[in-house]
């Protein structure tokens, strides 16, 4: 499983080293039992009916955006500044996603990568969380992914990431 990325904007020097090596890392972990088996065995909701083992393979397959099953997640990152508690976004059709730089700062690796799933997630143009955000699947995946990050790589702390979801209630 690879994660490319094709552009980044807005973002310094030290933002997108620190995106570029949480992907790096993100990449072991889809490869991983354990990411997979989380998935699998996830409890999600408004999930249009595909299983856990589906998601896997939606994921695994690097399918987003209509493009061809090439094992690749493609993604394009773009820093933005808003006051608020948006962490990011993504829109239909696109290989880009925005990340609030408010967030990124505090952000360590599994939270960038529990983030990037999240938008692939709304990417894949299947899944939407209109009434049950933390058990959504761009938020369960997320979420998922994060700690399946931080079990495989615990030197890694979480500093930003809040277990329902990407909103920041403490820092570490």
């Amino acid at each position: 499983m690879q994660i490319k990325i094709h552009d980044m904007k807005n973002l310094t020097e030290i933002q997108q080293s620190k995106i570029r090596s949480a992907l790096l890392k993100g990449e072991a972990v889809l490869d991983s039992e354990l990411w997979a088996s989380k998935i699998r065995n996830a409890q999600f909701t408004e999930d249009q009916a595909y299983s856990g083992k589906q998601i896997v393979g939606i994921i695994r397959s690097g399918v987003h955006n209509g493009g061809l099953a090439d094992n690749i997640i493609d993604v394009s990152i773009e820093g933005f500044y808003k006051y608020n508690n948006v962490v990011g976004y993504t829109h239909l059709g696109s290989t880009w996603q925005w990340i609030n730089r408010k967030y990124l700062d505090r952000y360590n690796g599994s939270d960038i990568f529990g983030h990037v799933m999240h938008e692939t997630m709304h990417r894949c143009h299947l899944f939407k969380h209109l009434r049950v955000h933390k058990t959504s699947v761009p938020y369960l995946v997320g979420t998922l992914s994060a700690k399946a990050y931080r079990e495989l790589a615990p030197s890694a702390p979480a500093a930003a990431f809040h277990e329902y979801g990407f909103k920041v209630f403490s820092f570490v």
